[in-house]
């Protein structure tokens, strides 16, 4: 019964060689990307993100439909002689580091570094307007906040004016 084994490695051997000659060669690109959690401010002050869940969360910010189909509309724009072609997109985090390692794989090489390239640029445009539109609701915020302080100083002034105006009478009087 020995010939079942060599039967079954042969067939084994046939179906992979047969996958190999009709499978369409795949091309891949690799980038590196390093991530801060911190954004430095002119003023000594600091914008951080939670950082409980931060490297699972921008990983999964990289591989969204929000920045997969912004690239795609880029690329379109940017180069349109350049032609489409499926994209497998696998983001991992070095141990210990906030270090993102991206790797495209297509089945054109050139296709596969241009988004790869997009793609880590449209991530850090996605972020700056994450950080802008965070700043601007702060920012308006504590507009609101001083404008309802200003107003309360202001009627904190006139009922101290009031208060002084009657007291200065009951003064005069007892004089």
């Amino acid at each position: 019964r020995w010939w079942v084994l060599v039967l079954g490695i042969c067939l084994a051997t046939g179906v992979e060689v047969y996958r190999l000659r009709h499978t369409p060669p795949s091309y891949f690109s690799i980038g590196r990307m390093i991530v801060s959690a911190k954004i430095s401010l002119p003023n000594a002050s600091a914008y951080s993100e939670e950082l409980n869940n931060f490297l699972g969360t921008q990983a999964g910010l990289l591989q969204s439909d929000v920045v997969s189909n912004r690239t795609l509309v880029r690329l379109k724009t940017e180069k349109p002689a350049l032609r489409t072609a499926p994209v497998a997109l696998e983001v991992t985090v070095s141990p210990k580091t906030s270090i993102f390692n991206l790797r495209a794989v297509s089945g054109d090489p050139v296709y596969a570094s241009a988004f790869l390239q997009t793609l880590m640029e449209e991530y850090v445009a996605l972020k700056k307007e994450m950080l802008r539109d965070a700043s601007d609701t702060t920012k308006s915020g504590l507009q609101q906040v001083v404008a309802q302080l200003s107003a309360d100083l202001q009627n904190a002034k006139q009922e101290l004016i009031k208060y002084g105006d009657t007291n200065r009478e009951v003064y005069v009087q007892e004089q």
